[in-house]
């Protein structure tokens, strides 16, 4: 057992450090305004946002909306109440808000304030202030769905409702990372860098999940 769990954690924590990866190189790419980025961005947001029509501009700016802090807040709380109430337990929810606090909030904030990479300049469909780069529409959408789908994940057991489960919030992270594009508020690459290290947060997470619910429930006497 206690092998298989160092296995686990192996695994988990090479593919965060894989994604950490992926977000250096765009977070390189940024830095010195590398023209293979300029190239990349160009030709993605060219895309996804050609054309511009009535319909997908609606779609897109009510899916662009789940990624807003305040959608992010208010689903984490729903999701945390109704696991306290039908799970009689907060020590799971606990490890979401510590993932949305550090992940989504300060390591968001910290690394936009590195880069301070400009919006694009085309026209946006949303008001959205700031800087760009990493996206945290993104980010946290990234951070938000994966936690939610890893705590239903490990609670079912039903393997077809786990795929279920995986496929919906692939979906939700997915959309808000292209709306962000088609809005017009975010370069490809702010997009990417924002799935890449949010996920290498989340999997980082993951890695030493039983460590914090042991930690929650031994020291801080958490049900």
């Amino acid at each position: 057992m206690t092998t298989n769990k160092q296995s686990k954690t192996t695994i988990w924590l090479s593919l965060s450090l894989l994604s950490f990866a992926i977000f250096l190189s765009m977070a390189v790419g940024v830095a010195t305004n590398a023209h293979w980025l300029h190239q990349f961005d160009q030709s993605i947001t060219q895309l996804i946002r050609d054309p511009i029509t009535s319909s997908k501009s609606a779609y897109f700016i009510s899916i662009t909306a789940l990624g807003n802090t305040s959608s992010i807040i208010g689903i984490a709380l729903i999701f945390i109440m109704g696991w306290a109430i039908y799970k009689k337990s907060i020590s799971y929810p606990s490890w979401l808000v510590l993932n949305l606090a550090i992940g989504s909030g300060l390591l968001n904030f910290t690394v936009k304030q590195i880069f301070r990479r400009p919006r694009p300049t085309i026209k946006h469909l949303v008001e959205q202030g700031g800087f760009s780069f990493p996206s945290g529409h993104s980010m946290g959408s990234m951070i938000l769905f994966s936690s939610i789908a890893f705590l239903l994940i490990i609670s079912i057991r039903r393997t077809s409702i786990k795929w279920i489960i995986a496929l919906i919030a692939t979906f939700l992270i997915l959309s808000v990372g292209i709306s962000r594009i088609y809005v017009g508020v975010h370069f490809p690459s702010d997009v990417l860098g924002g799935f890449a290290l949010g996920f290498a947060w989340i999997a980082f997470a993951i890695a030493y999940f039983d460590k914090w619910i042991n930690y929650v429930t031994t020291k801080l006497k958490l049900k």
